[in-house]
């Protein structure tokens, strides 16, 4: 995919060292779930209510409905999914971002409270997690699910502490997924489109061992994407900071962001660069945030 902003620089060590991202960007208030799609850049804007595109110089909204409150969006059928965090539901859209359909609950009939992000798999389905209460004392509601191909919703995984980031790997044919407030990354094997077998402990990453001061009680995972290597990536929410994960679990790149609230992270199609969506805080409006564009600093040493 050819680039969609002026890509910057980006300043980073291995084994574990800090970088520091220096990026063209763009603001956004409380952006997330970048996804590179069809030569554009889209994400969410969670508290104006809406989904961006951005084609080179160009930045546009595709879609738009008041309380939507989005997260996430991923490609579905000849169009998108969208979730929307706040109403409890996704929402279908058309290529060009009419409302198609609107689910509400799973094929159980249960609802799915705090959808919160999603990834398209090779079969024509979307795996999305549903958070439950973002709250430390919260009951342990959230879970994992699948949306096939002709709209139907399967219950995967449940009783996640606020599931999180998710991302769907073709090659290993395996989800990956934030339990944030456990502040791990769980891995689950996939069967068949929407068979996944039990999670198993990817990478505990508790904040103690993040090698940084982080002064905020629900730091924890949050927006996930693999590379061709296996390599994983991982927007650490509350701690200002993306992880560059080995196969292994273990820690290859640190990179900080100005943004507190690092909610996601999306690679593009050659892997030289990494968008990366955060807020600098949550509780008071205008929810000033950044999408940034930086480069990949696996791909740069």
């Amino acid at each position: 995919m050819r680039r969609a902003l002026t890509c910057a620089l980006a300043f980073a060590s291995l084994s574990g060292g800090a970088a520091i991202a220096e990026e063209i960007s763009i603001r956004a208030h409380y952006p997330e779930g970048p996804l590179i799609h069809s030569g554009a850049v889209h994400f969410a804007e969670m508290h104006k209510d809406r989904v961006v595109t951005v084609t080179n110089d160009d930045q546009r909204t595709l879609y738009e409905d008041n309380g939507c409150g989005p997260t996430a969006l991923a490609p579905y059928q000849d169009g998108f999914i969208v979730l929307c965090h706040l109403t409890n539901e996704l929402h279908q859209l058309s290529a060009t971002g009419a409302l198609v359909r609107k689910f509400t609950r799973d094929e159980e009939g249960l609802a799915f409270e705090n959808p919160n992000d999603a990834s398209a798999d090779d079969k024509g389905g979307v795996y999305f997690s549903a958070s439950g209460d973002f709250s430390l004392t919260a009951p342990h509601d959230g879970a994992l699910l699948y949306l096939d191909s002709k709209g139907k919703i399967t219950r995967l995984a449940s009783g996640l502490h606020y599931a999180n980031g998710v991302y769907f790997d073709a090659a290993q044919q395996a989800v990956y997924l934030s339990e944030h407030l456990e502040q791990r990354i769980l891995r689950f094997p996939v069967f068949s489109p929407g068979e996944a077998g039990p999670s198993e402990v990817f990478a505990e990453l508790a904040v103690e061992s993040l090698g940084k001061t982080i002064r905020y009680d629900r730091a924890g995972p949050d927006g996930l994407e693999t590379d061709d290597a296996g390599n994983l990536f991982v927007a650490y929410y509350g701690a200002a900071l993306v992880l560059a994960l080995a196969p292994d679990g273990d820690i290859l790149a640190r990179i900080d962001v100005p943004e507190q609230l690092t909610t996601n992270v999306a690679l593009s199609a050659d892997e030289r660069t990494l968008f990366i969506t955060g807020s600098k805080r949550s509780q008071r409006k205008p929810f000033p945030g950044k999408m940034r564009e930086i480069e990949n600093p696996l791909t740069t040493q």
